[in-house]
């Protein structure tokens, strides 16, 4: 039941942004935040922990092409925690809280919901370099 309960969470979010494959309209903003650590560069190591701001729909569409793209994993993963929280918010003042697990110098992308409960989604190489790109691109405006 709660597998079913992510996977309608995830096929809810890909909907409501990709419903007519224009922009995502009902997503106002992504937000995200590291979990307590410094957000990574691929280019300088020391970056103080802020928050990235995602508005622009070119933006918010890297990030739901990456969760829309994802396959769910059920096999063994690290127990380590998250490195950031990805807040999804909604026209209608709603939002949604995924964790994510992003090591791009390692390869290794992945995403939960935020209660820990459900499946995990595995993110492509491609994906996992595009959030990075996006993320690094964001923190020095």
């Amino acid at each position: 039941m709660k597998k079913l309960s992510i996977i309608m969470l995830i096929a809810i979010i890909i909907l409501a942004a990709c419903s007519t494959g224009e922009e995502p309209k009902d997503i106002v903003k992504v937000t995200i935040t590291g979990n307590g650590l410094s957000l990574f560069s691929e280019t300088n190591e020391h970056i103080e922990d802020r928050e990235i701001v995602l508005e622009q729909p070119e933006d918010i569409e890297v990030m739901i092409k990456a969760l829309k793209k994802s396959p769910s994993y059920s096999g063994a993963t690290t127990v380590d925690g998250e490195n950031f929280k990805v807040s999804i918010s909604y026209k209608d003042d709603s939002s949604d809280t995924i964790l994510l697990w992003l090591y791009p110098k390692d390869h290794i992308g992945r995403f939960q919901k935020e209660n820990y409960t459900g499946s995990v989604f595995l993110l492509n190489e491609e994906d996992i370099q595009s959030i990075a790109k996006l993320m690094n691109v964001k923190e020095v405006q």
